[in-house]
Formats: C-alpha cells, structure tokens, sequence
C-alpha cells in the first residue's frame, strides 16, 4: 500500500481554507475518478440499498420517508449512464499526497455519477451549522458542484436528499442520534428553495 505524505485530510484543508475551496478540491477527484472509472457490473448497483431505507419508517417524517422511496427509485431507473463509483467520498476519505490528492475506502457501487455528489451533503459528520447557515452551506455547495461538473443543480439536491436519507437509515440502529442529525440535514435539503427565500425576506445573513 501506497504511504500518503503528509497523509492530511480534506477535512484539515476545509479547517484552513473554507468550506468552497474544499468542495473544489473535491470536484477535482471526482473529475478524475470520472475519467478513471466505467462501467462494472461486479458491483452492488445504487437500486439495491433502497430496502435499506426501510429501518427509517420509525423515525422519519412519513412525507420524507414516502419521498424518499419514491426519488431514489426514480433516480436509479435509467442505467444507461452508470459508472463504477467509490460510493463513500467525503473529506476524510480524501488525503493529500505532496501536491495530489488521493481517495481511500471506497465502498464500490454502480450507478449515476451525479450520485457520487450526495454524500457531501452530510459530510464532515459533526461539523456542520444548522438552520439558516446549513441551507445557505449545501446551497453553495450545490452550486459549486454544479459549476464545477456541470451537473443540474437539482439532480444534485435530489442525490443530496437520498443519500442523506439512506446515511440516515444506516445510522438508525446502531447510531440514532447521528441518524436524527442527517434526518434534519435532508430536510433542509428537501426544503432548500423555501429556506432560501425566507432568508431573503427576513434578511438574515447566509454564510
């Protein structure tokens, strides 16, 4: 195995140079593995983890629930341009090596490769603002995303929202107020835009 140095995370790099400046750093792996990776059958394609959702029906807003479901099932339904995807990239998988970055753990699925943007949306566990600053956060991450990969900024939210949801059911069990915390986080992803004008009709400040 290949010995990073220095071996410092994205995260470290979002602590000292701002949450958009990471994300581009971000987009800039995806870019690559987009260009590394084609298609493989071999692995667990997107479609089979929405069972997974099920250990949310206890916990979960029926609405987001139902919603849930319903997107990541629409989202999954055309394969013709599914990738291999590393299915886990976020800022602590991502570590600089002299002046590259290089991605460990992945998890290994198929699928759209807007997927691969979702779990930002909840990444770095633990860090991230609530209420009006996290609307305004996921909103420029968003936007960034969709600049830097020319992705459609709402298939983005929609990843956004499922794969959060899905983090969330994983959580459930074994961690549930982890699980409560990424429940929040996808229904200020659901309800981005409306969060959005309401902070532009009161005035308060976004970050």
């Amino acid at each position: 195995m290949e010995y990073c140095q220095p071996g410092t995370s994205l995260k470290d790099f979002l602590d000292q140079h701002g949450d958009e400046a990471a994300t581009r750093q971000l987009c800039g792996v995806m870019k690559k593995l987009r260009k590394k990776h084609g298609q493989d059958s071999s692995f667990r394609h997107l479609s089979e983890l929405i069972p997974d959702l099920q250990s949310l029906k206890r916990i979960a807003r029926p609405r987001l629930f139902s919603k849930a479901q319903g997107l990541f099932s629409e989202l999954t339904s055309d394969c013709s341009g599914d990738v291999l995807l590393h299915g886990d990239l976020h800022h602590d998988n991502i570590l600089l090596h002299h002046t590259d970055w290089k991605v460990i753990d992945p998890h290994g699925y198929t699928g759209d490769p807007v997927a691969e943007t979702g779990v930002l949306m909840y990444n770095p566990v633990g860090s991230l603002p609530t209420g009006a600053a996290l609307a305004s956060l996921i909103d420029k991450r968003i936007g960034v995303l969709s600049e830097e990969l020319e992705y459609d900024r709402k298939r983005i939210q929609a990843w956004g929202f499922c794969m959060t949801m899905l983090s969330a059911a994983w959580n459930a069990e074994d961690f549930g107020s982890q699980a409560k915390v990424e429940l929040e986080i996808a229904r200020v992803i659901d309800n981005l835009g409306v969060l959005l004008l309401l902070l532009l009709a009161t005035g308060q400040p976004t970050l």
